[in-house]
């Protein structure tokens, strides 16, 4: 298949999907979408379970938990639901305090449990390190978010892959840091997204640079997204480092991470106002036929790919897309064999056309006209043969025939099968490269 079928096959069959853009660009095509962390102590969160509204209300409009038993008791009550019992009320509780990120609240709830003479189980522990993470600056005393880490760490292998990635962000704001550091590397096959950014915010803090962009590779790699807070973190630190920018820079280069505008601008904010080589832009776009700034008027550099890349394409297309399990599912081997013949002795085409679909495609009220439908295959084969391209047409014996077929021999090499049999299964046979000549 040559690039100029391989693109026509992507815009037309995939539009539904995406849009192809022009492949202009500062950065390689490939997208690291960018995560919002909320920073709020309150939010809306969507709610599964009808018993979670009533719960996050509760939580939002109290401020001590002298009435908790009370409200516990009329809310199992109420809902009887097999999601909310005695049993799951401390770590439901403690989920919905995460969600409304109410610190303060979840403490004392953390408290009123060991009070009670009861101990939180590792679910309930879990969401209140998470909790702490994400209310890190209310936090006073880090020493005992050290101590509820170790306490889940000793359950070791028990432990579930939300419990562990709570560990590692409990860990990610403590002088203990390493330890979760540590957690992350001996377990790298898991999507821990949260905790590999939380990490990489803790190594910026630390100003270990080298090992925040290794993480932040290994997040691409994962195809995982990046935090918008370590974002910001990292332009926190290009205006206080000087030596930070060029680190920043190569690692969006060659992720090809493409940052939100909102971050853009914080990042042009950043290096106009650098204290040693300021650096001036504006915003500007790109005109996407010829790459041109409307800015400057210079013209990017087009990323095209190399002829290795676009094999490797080729290859995921057909094997994909394309290529069906048994090319003569819908054909005759010997029918097979007969449009073999006539594309070594015709080959090559710039487009293959299958007939019926263009027959299928004309309006409802004249489908059943036979010659509409010719009429409508016409027209599409003039289109391309007035542009001087060389196309051959599928179709079958019931669509083309009498004078409608001389018509049609004088624009464009024909192969008409049976009335049975699927010309699809022909179009991928040359689509997927088995008669190569194409």
């Amino acid at each position: 298949m040559s690039r100029t079928l391989l693109s026509n096959f992507l815009a037309l069959h995939l539009s539904r999907t995406f849009h192809l853009k022009s492949t202009y660009a500062t950065f390689k095509n490939r997208k690291a979408t960018n995560e919002n962390v909320p920073k709020l102590l309150s939010q809306h969160v969507p709610h599964v379970n009808p018993f979670e509204s009533e719960m996050e209300q509760f939580i939002k409009t109290t401020h001590s938990l002298t009435g908790i038993h009370q409200f516990q008791e009329n809310i199992i009550s109420k809902y009887n639901s097999k999601l909310l019992t005695k049993e799951s009320f401390d770590a439901i509780f403690m989920r919905m305090c995460l969600a409304c990120r109410n610190y303060q609240l979840g403490k004392q709830f953390l408290h009123h449990i060991d009070r009670a003479g009861r101990q939180a189980n590792t679910a309930t522990l879990g969401k209140f390190l998470s909790l702490c993470y994400f209310c890190s600056a209310e936090v006073e005393d880090k020493s005992e978010v050290e101590k509820l880490c170790n306490v889940l760490k000793s359950h070791g292998e028990y432990l579930d892959a939300a419990t562990k990635e709570s560990i590692i962000l409990g860990l990610s704001i403590t002088d203990k840091w390493q330890e979760g550091l540590k957690l992350l590397q001996e377990d790298e096959t898991a999507h821990y997204s949260l905790a590999m950014n939380a990490m990489v915010n803790c190594l910026l803090s630390h100003n270990h640079f080298d090992s925040a962009i290794l993480w932040m590779d290994k997040i691409i790699a994962k195809e995982r997204p990046i935090s918008e807070f370590v974002y910001e973190h990292w332009l926190r630190k290009c205006a206080a480092h000087h030596n930070c920018w060029q680190i920043f820079s190569d690692f969006l280069v060659r992720g090809g991470v493409f940052l939100k505008q909102p971050i853009v601008q914080k990042l042009k904010d950043v290096l106009r106002n650098r204290s040693r080589d300021p650096f001036l832009g504006q915003f500007t776009a790109i005109d996407e036929s010829t790459g041109r700034c409307q800015s400057c008027q210079k013209v990017l550099k087009n990323t095209d790919i190399t002829d290795e890349e676009f094999a490797a394409l080729r290859k995921r297309i057909t094997e994909k897309v394309l290529l069906g399990t048994d090319v003569f599912l819908g054909s005759k081997p010997e029918e097979m064999q007969r449009f073999k013949e006539l594309i070594k002795t015709t080959a090559p085409y710039d487009i293959v056309i299958d007939g019926l679909n263009v027959a299928y495609h004309i309006s409802t009220k004249n489908r059943k006209q036979s010659s509409t439908k010719v009429d409508a295959l016409m027209s599409v084969v003039k289109y391309f043969t007035n542009q001087k391209l060389r196309v051959l047409v599928l179709t079958r014996e019931h669509l083309l025939k009498g004078v409608a077929l001389q018509r049609m021999k004088q624009e464009a090499h024909i192969f008409i099968t049976e009335n049975l049999v699927n010309t699809q299964s022909l179009s991928r046979t040359i689509s997927s490269g088995t008669i190569s000549s194409v």
